[in-house]
């Protein structure tokens, strides 16, 4: 019973693949409506990867900083220059607010 289950699975596949490069639903003769691009889940599956790649970049980032500064566990001496360094960086993230901001009126117009 399972090889007829592919059987069936791969006639559908055919079929759908027919209706999309026919453009025509073959069981309603409708215009054959094509998938999103991207569903919700994918898109969010997208969101946390980056979320995860930035956190580990900026994980070596800072580490990379810290040593070059010299900070370790017994001195503290170069922690006013990372905590400039930190302020900066934070601040220069309001550049991108612009692209926020292109990126809902692109979403609106669609």
């Amino acid at each position: 019973h399972f090889s007829f289950a592919l059987e069936r699975r791969a006639e559908k596949i055919s079929s759908d693949r027919e209706e999309l490069e026919q453009g025509i639903d073959m069981q309603t003769h409708a215009p054959a409506r094509r998938p999103p691009p991207f569903s919700p889940g994918v898109l969010y599956s997208i969101y946390l990867t980056c979320f995860d790649i930035g956190g580990s970049a900026s994980g070596f980032l800072s580490a990379s900083i810290i040593s070059t500064i010299g900070i370790s566990r017994t001195d503290f001496s170069g922690l006013s220059t990372l905590i400039i360094i930190c302020a900066i960086a934070f601040i220069s993230t309001s550049a991108l607010i612009p692209t926020i901001r292109f990126a809902n009126s692109a979403m609106d117009r669609n």
